[in-house]
């Protein structure tokens, strides 16, 4: 696809639009606070989002049409949509799968509302510290750390352990781990993992 530069008066492009809907993918400025042009990356990448507009991902051809992400040319939609609902369709089964799987590990636990508590949690602290709703081996830090740091002002650790003492055992990521087993898991990461992960 065609592509149009966008430059400022000097002549320095700092983006570039499809030569058939004039678009733009993005406004934000390339440019310092000296006019100088400082992240050709974002540049290049501008200008192949412009090549790109307005042509099928499915088969290379020409989208003629009012936007539409992504671009997908009539010839080609059948099959698209038919295999963007097979991949949802799979994905809702491995979630309810998933779900299943969490609601038979709180079985094993005497206070599945406490496990439950303790689950979201565990999931609150590592949004707090990491900006993730689960950080990979979060159960492995946030057990160490609450041990560490019980009296910590900024998380609320304490509530973890009495929440762990109340339901008698941890998480690990959606799976509900009675305490006897989580302990011992505990202690095989720490062997490999500890010392590695406080640095």
């Amino acid at each position: 696809m065609d592509v149009v530069p966008l430059s400022t008066p000097d002549g320095v492009v700092v983006t570039y639009m499809c030569g058939k809907c004039w678009r733009t993918a993005y406004t934000e400025s390339l440019m310092n606070d000296h006019g100088q042009r400082v992240d050709e990356h974002k540049l290049t990448l501008r200008q192949k989002y412009a090549q790109e507009c307005c042509t099928c991902r499915e088969c290379g051809g020409y989208v003629n049409g009012p936007y539409q992400y992504p671009f997908i040319c009539p010839t080609c939609r059948p099959a698209y949509d038919e295999r963007q609902a097979a991949a949802l369709a799979k994905y809702r089964a491995e979630a309810d799968e998933r779900a299943l799987l969490t609601a038979r590990s709180l079985d094993k636990s005497p206070n599945p509302t406490s496990a439950r508590t303790l689950e979201s949690l565990m999931s609150e602290i590592s949004e707090a510290r990491w900006c993730a709703g689960w950080l990979t081996d979060l159960e492995y830090y946030l057990w160490r750390d609450a041990h560490e740091d019980v009296n910590s002002t900024m998380y609320n650790y304490a509530g973890l352990l009495q929440l762990a003492k109340e339901c008698d055992g941890w998480w690990e990521y959606e799976r509900f781990i009675p305490m006897n087993e989580w302990l011992e898991k505990y202690a095989t990461w720490e062997k490999t993992h500890g010392e590695a992960a406080k640095a």
